[in-house]
């Protein structure tokens, strides 16, 4: 993980991630939500919008798969033989 974009005024810490004893890598662990957070009422449009959009995606990842006879099952295990 590129480390430059978290600043000190980032909501959380970078930590390192270790592996056999190495740092192989970084991760950012966000800081805890206030405790009596809410969510905002003017972002209940845009959440709206999002689930919409994700029920339009879902259809035509269906429909795809059932017009093309593409199954997930047979993609990931595609996936499995040609990644290392």
């Amino acid at each position: 993980m590129d480390q430059q974009p978290f600043t000190s005024d980032a909501p959380g810490k970078l930590t390192p991630v270790t592996l056999a004893g190495k740092v192989g890598d970084w991760t950012f662990i966000p800081d805890d939500l206030p405790p009596r957070w809410e969510f905002p009422p003017q972002l209940w449009p845009l959440l709206t919008d999002a689930k919409e959009a994700l029920g339009t995606l879902n259809g035509i990842g269906q429909t795809i798969a059932e017009n093309f006879g593409f199954r997930l099952d047979a993609g990931r295990s595609f996936l499995r033989e040609i990644l290392p």
